[in-house]
């Protein structure tokens, strides 16, 4: 009652408002003074009972003061009185309910309740049987009479449909908000991943109709037929076989559905959302199809994702309107434009159904490897400015997002181009036929007109409809014609053309108006039956517009012959203008009967778009009036209809547009409501009947305005989304630059490195590891989860005995689960899936269950013996390798190991195990203090010896080629890196072992003992630190680049520890390069990995909001997760491989079969070789298949590979013969 308070006084006021005027019934008017008696009736009984009320409110308060400080006497007294009050009090709230209900004309009618089970199979059809018991109890409790008319009823007790009659007082006004979709959501206990299963029913509460009695006649009946469901769904049941009748006077529709009810739904579709989804039976019989158990459980999570996306393809996307099949391949074609999107494809599979569905090649699936919103990319620009000719309808979209301003620019020259109101009909076939007039009456003119439509089916509809109702010439401007695109626009604007077009049109295209010939206008009028045949060029213009006016007045006034020669030139006009009136304008046929000729031609005048009552020889196309535009529906953005008009009456031009409506658009079912297809019938409108008002056109306008409000805040929504991937971008690509440019390489892989070290002790040290690695390795060898919180570490048997406890209460959980889906009390036996649970009983527990014994055996008996099985497979399992884990040194056994697997360093376990008194906080930093410095010395060696061993690497292999050269180029590479004098003749002598050395202690007196520092100490002095000369200095010495710019006005610190970055630099040129390499491959797969995991969270985080939890929060705390996760990768990836990869030097082979005096030519330098060392083995690869696959084409027969090779080598010399000696002999001869 405490919303009813609150109206009281309201109520009151009102009440002695009422009575005040009328004991002064001076000042009213008869109609005024019934109004108010009519209000004083109604109100007296509701202010006396709630005077009522408002009492026996005060006397309780006073009762319950004298129960609390009374006597006992009195007080009992009080106590009897006060149950009274309140029994009163509650009657008098529920008259006052009654009173004060909002009353319905339906009120007093019985009201029809039908419930109808939705999405979710027998779970949704258990719903609906809930539902129906809800409602009866409702009736009961209200003493309302609840009468079944019909029931449709499902073998598990569970309601398809059913439809009550319900009478009573005030039933239809307390059940009239209970229509709409009824939704319960469910987490089962046994899913694991939280997936939220939904179930829905309508409900829909109606009024009882009065029976009246219709005279009904076929014209006034509409008869729609149209597929039903049936076995896998609209897409596959191709036959109409449901039926829906509309009345057109009243609006009464009736649809036949016994047909649809008699077939399994396996999927529902949702066309205005893209989208598909299977029903519990579609699942069900997936799932049995597919034979591999439960799609909920393990490795099968996927398969519901799939299946959905297949679904999409066949049945929601369109061909011809989504996309079209052009050269064996499906091209995507863009809602807005119409044009062609080659080289786009959906993702997550949906492109490959599409392909299998038209039967073309599947290509590959691509996937984005880098993702950002427009909004956000225009936000990486510090200024940002444009021009467009339709921003003004997102004007709020750029002031809220980018802060900027709209300003309308007006054109260079006013527009003058009519925009017609809507043409609104009852029906697409009427819409139909008025635009195929509309295209008509214009052309006849001469006028070119630009037809636009929404997809390029309908435009080839349109175009089939034009040529077969009127044979006019036309052009049809679609995705399938977008190679024309420009022929086509260019004709668009000449004497009496026609171009039906999608959107594609309607963007940045001009249409130029064509000047007319008069030859050409003449036969133009005479081919549209304008003009007679013997109408002649040489007539005059008066002439030949008088005999268009006799030639249309035979035609439409059924005057003939010497009846129409008998009429003066005026008679005929006066007779054909007034004909032209009465079908144009809503003049009276009285007045019309008398008007003259001037009367009507200044009334046609006022007609838009036509012009046959001032017929005249034009000259020009805007004198016609220019292009007309027909916009056959409205889209749901202003912006693109503004577009399609904005092609007329361009440059100060004279043109014109208009838009054809019908009320079952696509567009318009979210505009006009169900009510205004009932009411306008009503009203009187008929097919065929149009609507055109200018109030309509701006209602239009409004809805389309909160469309695109809508749509605003879906990009809104999904800027904040991608807030989440903007903070990652940043992070992630400004590591990616600086490895790209080589910055500060060294100081990222020691930050790795560190983070692996901590991570990896906080994980082998922590209390938790051992028995987190016996749950692992019960997961492995029995193949079931046990939680590790569960295990007591301590005596081997006891450890076993958990092991096996926790092992079979998880099969028996498993087994519960998938059983379920196989064989079930809620399925009858009949359809049980025995042949499946035969085989998925042998593949998981070896149990040989025939269907034949299957049948005869009940679920506890199925179960029992399954879980017999799982026990004694459990039971069979040797558990004797838990014994390892209850070692003292295990943990640091596996860090030591970790350890030397990583960075391969051997450090004894006992030195990382805690240390007896030791807290845990001091033991983890003892050890990462260990482990991180041998890492960090391991680098330190690495830098050393890499490129030595990178130079001496493909020393060898131009060795291999030519010893001679290969010396010489080493000499080079050690005197330029080392300042050695070394000579060739002296390397050719040295053993490469002692070779390796010299340069090894060469590198580590350049890195660790100040030889680069006394290099650049002395460079500094020679040169008086002069930035110019240091800057040619650093680009001789080092090859390194270090402009006088940066250099100029440093001091002598500063300059110093740039020159020896840059000599650093210098000297781990090679380790850079296989660093760089590494980095940017694992950050790159790193990264498309972490995009797709990142799709899939936001494909599914919505399900978050069933269980009251915020989707976008949710998302941003599981993308901050993965960007985690998605680092630690990446940190693992790199520590692993940084300390073990090795680049193959890049070293042309081919050269082997060149003469002795090409080789100098073709060998590499290791100067500049060692600096792009990233190319090697696949271009070795390349070349080797080259060279067999010419040596194939010489001949067919098989040959070895030694004649392969020579075959290759003399193709490669020219032609000449050369002796090739096995480069596998000459390599296992050196290595001897």
């Amino acid at each position: 009652m405490i919303n009813f308070e609150k109206q009281f006084d309201n109520i009151e006021s009102k009440f002695k408002d009422i009575e005040i005027s009328l004991n002064n019934q001076k000042d009213l008017d008869t109609e005024k003074l019934i109004k108010l008696n009519k209000e004083y009736a109604e109100l007296t009984p509701i202010v006396e009972t709630i005077k009522k009320y408002k009492f026996d409110k005060s006397e309780i308060k006073e009762l319950s003061k004298l129960i609390e400080d009374s006597d006992p006497s009195i007080k009992e007294l009080a106590e009897t009185e006060l149950k009274d009050k309140k029994k009163s009090i509650t009657q008098l709230e529920h008259e006052l309910m009654k009173l004060l209900i909002p009353k319905d004309e339906n009120d007093k009618k019985n009201s029809i309740l039908e419930i109808r089970a939705g999405t979710g199979g027998d779970e949704a059809s258990l719903f609906a049987a809930d539902l129906f018991s809800m409602y009866q109890k409702f009736s009961d409790i209200n003493n309302w009479k609840f009468e079944i008319l019909s029931i449709s009823e499902t073998g598990l007790k569970g309601i398809k449909e059913v439809i009550c009659n319900i009478s009573g007082y005030n039933v239809f006004s307390k059940l009239k908000f209970e229509s709409g979709v009824h939704r319960v959501q469910r987490i089962p206990s046994t899913e694991s991943s939280g997936r939220v299963h939904t179930s829905a029913a309508t409900v829909a509460v109606l009024p009882e109709a009065e029976e009246v009695d219709i005279n009904i006649e076929d014209k006034d009946l509409r008869i729609d037929v149209f597929r039903s469901s049936g076995p896998g769904g609209q897409s596959v049941n191709t036959t109409d076989s449901a039926v829906r009748i509309t009345h057109i006077p009243t609006g009464i529709v009736c649809q036949c559905q016994n047909e649809r009810s008699q077939h399994i739904q396996y999927f529902e579709v949702e066309r205005e959302k893209k989208a598909s989804h299977l029903t519990h039976e579609g699942v069900s019989e997936a799932q049995k199809q597919a034979g591999i158990g439960s799609f909920y459980v393990g490795n099968n999570m996927d398969f519901p994702h799939l299946l959905e996306n297949a679904l999409r393809a066949h049945a929601v996307y369109q061909k011809d309107k989504d996309y079209v099949v052009q050269n064996g391949d499906v091209v995507i074609v863009d809602e807005f434009t119409g044009r062609l999107m080659i080289g786009r494809q959906w993702s997550d599979g949906l492109h490959q159904a599409v392909e299998a569905k038209e039967q073309v090649k599947i290509k590959q699936e691509t996937q984005t490897l880098a993702t950002v919103t427009i909004q956000n990319f225009f936000k990486l620009y510090k200024r940002l400015a444009g021009m467009t000719g339709t921003a003004i309808t997102e004007a709020t979209e750029f002031n809220e997002i980018y802060g900027l301003d709209v300003v309308c620019i007006p054109t260079n020259a006013t527009v003058v181009r009519y925009d017609r109101d809507d043409l609104i009909y009852l029906s697409q076939k009427d819409k139909w036929d008025a635009i195929l007039d509309e295209i008509k009456s214009n052309h006849d003119m001469g006028r070119p007109v630009l037809v636009g439509t929404t997809s390029v089916e309908k435009s080839e509809r349109l175009s089939e409809m034009l040529t077969r109702k009127y044979s006019i010439a036309h052009e049809v401007l679609n995705a399938k014609q977008h190679e024309r695109e420009a022929h086509i626009v260019e004709h668009a604007g000449e004497l009496g053309a026609v171009m039906i077009a999608t959107n594609m049109a309607g963007r940045g295209t001009d249409i130029r108006l064509a000047q007319v010939g008069r030859s050409s206008l003449v036969r133009h009028w005479q081919q549209r039956n304008l003009l007679p045949k013997k109408a002649s060029v040489e007539a005059s213009n008066e002439e030949l517009a008088m005999l268009s006016y006799r030639h249309q007045a035979g035609q439409q006034l059924g005057l003939k012959g010497k009846e129409l020669d008998a009429l003066g030139d005026d008679e005929v006009r006066l007779r054909l203008l007034r004909r032209w009136c009465t079908e144009q304008t809503l003049l009276d046929s009285e007045k019309i009967e008398k008007a003259s000729i001037a009367f009507c031609e200044r009334a046609l005048d006022n007609v838009p778009g036509f012009v046959r009552h001032r017929m005249e020889i034009y000259d020009r196309i805007e004198q016609m009036g220019g292009l007309h535009i027909v916009g056959t529906e409205r889209h749901e953005a202003r912006r693109i209809d503004n577009q399609l008009r904005g092609r007329s009456g361009r440059q100060g031009d004279q043109g014109s547009s208009r838009f054809f409506i019908a009320l079952d658009d696509d567009l318009m079912q979210l505009f006009a409501k169900g009510w205004l297809m009932k009411a306008l019938p009503k009203m009187g409108m008929k097919e065929g009947d149009a609507i055109e008002h200018r109030w309509i056109t701006k209602s239009v306008e409004r809805a389309q305005r909160k469309v695109e409000e809508r749509n605003y805040e879906i990009r809104k929504n999904l800027l904040e989304y991608d807030e989440v991937m903007e903070h990652q971008r940043n992070a992630f690509y400004s590591i990616r630059q600086k490895v790209l440019d080589g910055e500060d390489i060294e100081q990222i892989i020691f930050g790795y490195i560190s983070e692996a070290v901590e991570d990896a002790c906080d994980q082998y040290l922590d209390v938790d590891y051992i028995p987190t690695q016996v749950a692992e390795w019960c997961r492995q060898n029995l193949d079931v989860s046990v939680d590790a919180s569960k295990l007591r570490i301590g005596d081997l048997s006891d450890l076993k005995t958990q092991a096996r406890s926790e092992a079979r209460a998880e099969a028996r959980q498993a087994l519960e689960v998938t059983l379920g889906e196989y064989m079930s009390d809620d399925i009858p036996q009949e359809n049980w899936d025995l042949r499946n649970l035969s085989r998925w009983a042998m593949s998981r527990f070896s149990v040989d269950l025939k269907q034949s014994h299957l049948r005869q055996m009940n679920i506890d008996a199925v179960t029992e013996v399954l879980t017999e099985a799982a026990d004694e497979q459990i039971e069979k399992k040797e558990l004797s390798g838990v014994a390892k884990f209850l070692e003292p040194l295990y943990a640091a056994n596996d860090l030591a190991e970790w350890a030397q697997q990583k960075f391969e360093i051997n450090i004894k376990a006992e030195s990382l195990a805690p240390q007896q008194g030791e807290k845990s906080a001091d033991t983890k930093r003892r050890v990462v203090e260990i482990v991180l410095d041998e890492a960090i010395s391991a680098y330190r060696r690495r830098q050393v010896t890499y490129p030595v061993d990178f130079v001496l690497d493909m020393a060898g292999q131009i060795a291999q080629q030519d010893r001679q050269v290969a010396a010489e180029q080493l000499a080079r590479w050690a005197n330029q890196r080392f300042e050695l004098d070394w000579q060739a003749e002296s390397i050719l002598e040295q053993e490469f072992p002692v070779l390796r050395q010299q340069l090894i202690d060469e590198s580590e007196q350049w890195h660790h003992n100040g030889r680069l520092d006394s290099v650049v100490d002395q460079a500094i002095a020679e040169q008086n630190g002069d930035p110019v000369e240091l800057s040619k200095w650093v680009q001789n010495r080092f090859g390194q680049v270090a402009s006088k710019e940066d250099l100029m006005g440093l001091d002598r610190d500063a300059l110093r520890a740039i020159l020896l970055n840059k000599g650093q630099a210098m000297l781990r040129t090679e380790l850079t390069q296989l660093e760089r390499f590494v980095l940017l491959q694992i950050l790159d797969m790193a990264w498309k990995d972490h995009l797709y995991v990142m799709d899939q969270i936001k494909d599914s985080v919505s399900l978050r909001g069933y269980a009251e939890k915020d989707p976008r929060i949710e998302y941003k705390r599981e993308g901050a997760n993965q960007f985690l996760q998605m680092q630690k990768t990446v940190r693992d990836r790199v520590t692993e491989l940084i300390f073990r990869a090795r680049l193959t030097p890049n070293v042309e082979s081919r050269s082997v079969y060149s003469q002795q005096e090409a080789r100098h030519a073709d060998v590499g330098d290791l100067l500049s070789d060692s600096a792009t060392a990233a190319a090697g083995t696949q271009q070795q690869r390349e070349d080797l298949e080259a060279a067999e696959r010419a040596g194939a084409e010489q001949s067919t027969a098989p040959r070895s590979r030694r004649q392969r090779r020579a075959a290759a080598a003399e193709k490669l010399n020219d032609g000449k013969p050369v002796r090739a000696k096995s480069e596998f002999k000459r390599r296992k001869k050196r290595s001897r």
